[in-house]
């Protein structure tokens, strides 16, 4: 330990400088003197004394513990992937009956000296000796790539040497090895040694050594994974050791073919662009189609590593000196539920805000920037407020919905894209997509959509599992590049380029071998071999300078960067921090966490950029550093142990939440973040309920639902205090209301936050958020089609609003006895509270209900008052209130508002037989359900524009399949329509030439209708069982007469005449008593209140008969 570390633990970092500047070392602590303190600048007497008080006791102090723990444990333990050799005599045991000790002293010691020095030879680290056997670090002190490789060729050593041999009674001397890999905690763990270990890998090597005949090597499975072909290995299969309740596969070392690969070899760092002639032509192809007007989007897509970035760096470079403007959009895996964040910090970079701008400074700087695009007055209040900054006076915006003041948002950045690219070409970049959240991934899909007539290049960069829209490869405009590995000549060609010189061929083979033509593999190992010392290079080529050329060739980059990280010593902690951090850190947070001085986390951070693991990317204000790569970053946080990081990640969040309150604000999910990574993870349930409810405003519901989720997990169910309960309400009434839109009423998110809030509600003294909470019950209940259950919250709603007083309650209440009554087939009293809620509907009080209910009340009930009408035979009327419903949900523009709205008017024109509007109507609503989330409605549209389709454009153009999926899809979300939905489906097998499989699922409709009780559905599932077994002959003639008759009495006793009058006309179709049934149909036609529709009606119903009839035929 320094005297800097000193100091910081005992938290006393403000008197580093002084110290270094009298060239007071941890030696002379114990002799300084007060006077001593006074003289170098120390005036406070408490910190006098607290500093000698340290000083007596051997360097700690009372009160400084939580800080020594915080940052010194980094020092005295680490994780650490660890290769371990254990070695033992052969039949020491034995030996010791019928030898003089001494004599077995001298070979024991024999035996030590010649495996310490095979392993030291190998650069292996003897942690301990024990009698007849000894065990040894392969990674420890100083990583190496090969260090696997090393054990066992030390192993092999050691077994070769001691054939020269003899035992006391004159036998050769034989030992038996085991060798496992794996992560480990290697330290001072007890107090005893610095290179204590713990972990199953050393207890699996031991073990193994136990199954290793006589004179060899056994490998445990993850070890030999490491080896390679050079390696000759005997599969022994799965071995029964103790200690391990599922058997390890083990290998035994054969032979190993080429010892001498592992002489060691150098190079220097460069960083090169090599290879990648396709993708540059391709990139430099879609650049000129943009900059001439014709928009392009091209997505890169590729493994870490493998030169996403290096690519385009190779474009940016040659368009360098063109006129064009550069956007560059990072997506973080910190920031994944944060969303527009990498638009956020976009248009900050690009503002040139500073961390000494306050909000007027920041404001002006923004309108500067907007100014070049001349922006409305709107855009720029809507873009001040994602930047958290108060809206200019001039700019204020009117009261809005949050769905709508996303969309507006959406367009006026959309507007600043677009109105930038008319002026000069636009490079855009969004760099790892994989991590992209949700709402910057719907804002990116608006750009792609909308960017083919614009002079702009969209590139898109994303590993393997970043799956982008499908939709996109259907535009012309899009292209889609997946990058693979470099080929052997070029793979070649940047390992001499990144040495500086040509590499010796066996060292060039090596690496080739190692890196499967991943540049980073290929950069990073050409990286560890110059920083091993063991080339030289000589003019422009490289020779070898040491007796083990190969012995620095890394077999896996953890290694690799672990080597590298332990050449920088005095770097590697802050390396560490920094990557707690995250991918992108400031040196001013650093310095904060660390609680080191500016100065020698600078010197850190020097040490760190030479040596290519990080890179600054900010400016002279504010200095941001980057990790090279996200690996860099993962293989210094995985070095830590996993209390220093739950420590870390501590201070992390106190620093951010004392020193960066505009952080906190704006991005509550990283604190939540961190504080969840830490000691007390219960404390991160506030901030994530801040963020969800950020999330919540931007209508970002996948982002908000994760957020809360994580903040309710963090909720200890003991703790009975009334802030930790208030919080828990208050978490679980979001989390509720969110997962209602998100996921639907019926969701176990939405049924068990909303039920967990009623339970509290009382406890917490929230009674005003009763409403919002019996509808939520209600609604759990309702879409579950547990109708008796659901019947007392919607009582218990009426009654808590007529006593309130309450006509917007009222109103909600009427809407829940509505549907009720609805589903029942009591049509009567369902249109009474349809209609009494739309009497007592006022938009400019009830209208913003919306989002706490779902959906606004009036275009709710109405689209059921559609419904109703309609099956009463009011057709115009019933397609009127539709069109008006569309239109005003529209005007609402809150998302599941009018896909509700959709929904019904999907429903309404399938009971009329109307496919045509129906397909309008169900693909317009799917595209607008799957654009804004709302998937429960999505899905019903989805069911009708598949029958529409059917029916229309015949059924092989649609997928039977695909239909089944989305009724089971629909079903997981809510039971309410699953009767009529497995009709539809029935219909569509039908239609398909498959009258088994469609009665199966009329059959299915059947059984969902007794267990839902919709009995509003049972005259269509009725009629479409009779359809399919007509389909099968007159052996289910009477069948089919019993389903026809069900049909038309259950829609005669709702008064849903146009429902029988479709029952009548079917059954004489296809002659099931066929002149009663025209005798009932001229009875009903003269009481249809739109007599006049009859023909049209009659035309439609035709048109499915027709369809069914070809079927048949």
């Amino acid at each position: 330990m320094n005297v800097a570390d000193w100091l910081r633990a005992i938290g006393m970092v403000n008197y580093v400088d002084a110290f270094e500047a009298n060239q007071i070392d941890v030696s002379q602590l114990a002799e300084l003197t007060d006077a001593d303190l006074k003289e170098i600048g120390i005036s406070a007497l408490g910190d006098r004394r607290a500093i000698l008080k340290a000083a007596a006791s051997g360097g700690s102090m009372a009160g400084s513990a939580d800080i020594q723990s915080d940052f010194e444990s980094y020092a005295a333990a680490e994780r650490r992937h660890l290769t371990i050799l254990f070695l033992d005599i052969v039949d020491s045991t034995a030996l010791a009956t019928v030898t003089d000790p001494e004599t077995l002293s001298l070979t024991i010691a024999q035996f030590h000296r010649v495996a310490a020095s095979k392993i030291r030879w190998l650069e292996g680290y003897v942690a301990q000796s024990f009698g007849d056997g000894l065990m040894a670090y392969f990674g420890w002190p100083q990583a190496h790539e090969d260090d696997a490789q090393r054990a066992v060729v030390a192993a092999e050593a050691v077994h070769e040497a001691l054939r020269e041999l003899r035992d006391p009674i004159g036998k050769n001397l034989r030992a038996r090895a085991g060798i496992a890999t794996g992560w480990v905690v290697l330290g001072n763990i007890t107090g005893v040694s610095k290179s204590e270990v713990v972990g199953e890998t050393p207890n699996l090597a031991a073990r193994l050594q136990s199954v290793a005949s006589p004179g060899h090597t056994v490998v445990s499975s993850s070890a030999a994974e490491l080896l390679g072909d050079d390696f000759v290995l005997v599969d022994l299969g799965p071995q029964t050791l103790k200690g391990f309740a599922s058997p390890p596969r083990a290998y035994q070392v054969a032979e190993v073919q080429q010892k001498a690969r592992f002489q060691p070899r150098s190079a220097r760092h460069v960083s090169p662009f090599v290879g990648r002639d396709e993708e540059s032509a391709l990139l430099w192809s879609v650049w000129q189609m943009a900059r001439s007007g014709q928009g392009q989007v091209i997505v890169l897509d590729g493994e870490a590593g493998i030169g996403k970035t290096r690519t385009i760096r190779a474009l940016t470079d040659r368009i360098h000196a063109e006129p064009h403007i550069g956007l560059r959009y990072h997506c973080s895996p910190y920031h994944q539920n944060s969303a527009l964040r990498p638009m956020i910090a976009q248009l900050q970079e690009a503002a040139g805000f500073t961390v000494s701008d306050d909000d007027e400074k920041k404001t002006l700087k923004l309108r500067s920037l907007l100014k070049v695009t001349d922006s409305s007055s709107e855009a720029v209040a809507l873009i001040a407020e994602l930047l958290a900054l108060p809206m200019p006076g001039d700019a204020a915006l009117m009261p809005i919905t949050p769905t709508e003041k996303r969309d507006r948002l959406f367009s006026a950045l959309a507007e600043q894209f677009t109105r930038l690219a008319r002026r000069i070409p636009v490079l855009a970049i969004v760099e790892d997509a994989h991590w992209i959240d949700p709402t910057t991934a719907e804002y990116l899909d608006l750009i792609v959509n909308s960017i083919a007539r614009e002079s702009a290049l969209l590139i898109v960069t994303g590993r393997p599992d970043y799956v982008f829209p499908e939709a996109w490869r259907q535009l012309p405009h899009v292209h889609h590049c997946t990058i693979r590995g470099l080929d052997e000549r070029d793979a070649r060609e940047l390992a001499d380029r990144v040495a500086g010189g040509t590499l010796p061929p066996m060292v060039s083979d090596e690496i080739v071998l190692r890196t499967d033509g991943v540049p980073l593999f290929v950069e990073e190992l050409a990286k560890t071999l110059v920083e091993s010392g063991c080339v030289r290079l000589v003019g422009t080529r490289y020779e070898s300078v040491g007796a083990l050329p190969e012995r620095e060739i890394p077999t896996s980059l953890q290694d690799s960067l672990t080597a590298r990280l332990d050449r920088l010593p005095e770097a590697k902690s802050v390396a560490q921090i920094a990557a707690a951090l995250g991918r992108e850190f400031s040196s001013d947070q650093l310095s904060l966490v660390s609680m080191l001085p500016p100065r020698l986390v600078r010197r850190a951070l020097y040490q760190l950029e030479t040596a290519g693991l990080v890179f600054e990317r900010g400016t002279a204000e504010v200095q941001r550093y980057v990790f090279k790569h996200s690996l860099i970053q993962k293989a210094a946080y995985e070095s830590m142990l996993l209390a220093a990081r739950r420590q870390l990640h501590g201070r992390i969040a106190e620093v951010v939440i004392s020193k960066f309150p505009e952080q906190v604000a704006t991005e509550p999910e990283v604190v939540a973040a961190h504080l969840a990574m830490s000691d007390e993870p219960q404390k991160s349930a506030q901030y994530w309920l801040a963020a969800g409810r950020n999330s919540l405003r931007r209508s970002a519901y996948p982002e908000a639902v994760s957020q809360l989720r994580e903040g309710k997990k963090w909720i200890s169910s003991n703790e009975n205090d009334p802030e930790t309960l208030r919080l828990e309400f208050e978490l679980c009434l979001c989390l509720g209301q969110t997962s209602y839109v998100a996921s639907g009423p019926a969701a176990a998110d939405t049924i068990s936050a909303y039920s967990r809030a009623l339970e509290l509600i009382d406890t917490v003294g929230a009674s005003q958020q009763r409403f919002d909470l019996t509808y939520g019950i209600f609604s759990g209940y309702h879409f579950a089609s547990k109708f008796g259950l659901a019947r007392e919250p919607a009582e218990k709603m009426m009654e808590m609003a007529v006593k309130a007083d309450d006509a917007g309650h009222m109103c909600q209440a009427h809407r829940m006895l509505g549907y009720l009554s609805f589903f029942d087939g009591d049509l009567a009293d369902a249109l009474r509270h349809f209609e009494a809620l739309d009497s007592m509907y006022d938009p400019d009080k009830h209208a913003q209900m919306a989002t706490r209910y779902g959906a606004d009340c009036l275009v709710a009930s109405r689209a059921f008052r559609s419904v109703a009408v309609g099956a009463q035979g009011k057709v115009k009327f019933a397609s009127s209130l539709t069109e008006k419903n569309l239109a005003y949900g529209r005007h609402l523009n809150h998302p599941p508002t009018l896909g509700w709205a959709y929904a019904a008017a999907c429903f309404l024109n399938y009971f009329l037989g109307d496919a045509e509007r129906a397909l309008d109507l169900a693909s317009e609503g799917r595209e607008y359900c799957t654009a804004h989330a709302v998937p429960v409605w999505g899905l019903h549209c989805r069911i009708f524009e598949t029958w529409a389709t059917a029916v229309l454009r015949g059924a092989a153009l649609v997928s039977v399949e695909d239909l089944r999926e989305t009724v089971a899809n629909a079903r997981s979300r809510t039971s309410l329509g699953l009767p009529l939905f497995r009709s539809v489906l029935a219909e569509v097998c039908a239609l398909n030439g498959e009258p088994e499989a469609a009665l199966e699922e009329s059959g299915e409709a059947l059984s969902d209708l007794t267990a839902t009780a919709q009995h509003f559905f049972a005259p269509s599932v009725h009629l479409v069982r009779a359809t399919c077994l007509r389909q099968l002959g007159k052996r289910y003639q009477q069948e089919c007469e019993a389903h026809f008759s069900l049909s038309a009495e259950t829609a005669s006793k709702m008064g849903a005449h146009l429902l029988e009058l479709r029952a009548y006309a079917a059954s004489a179709a296809v002659g099931c008593a066929a002149s009663a049934a025209a005798a009932k149909m001229r009875e009903l036609g003269r009481e249809m209140p739109d007599r006049s529709e009859l023909d049209r009606l009659k035309a439609a119903w035709s048109l499915l008969l027709e369809a069914q009839a070809e079927q048949r035929t």
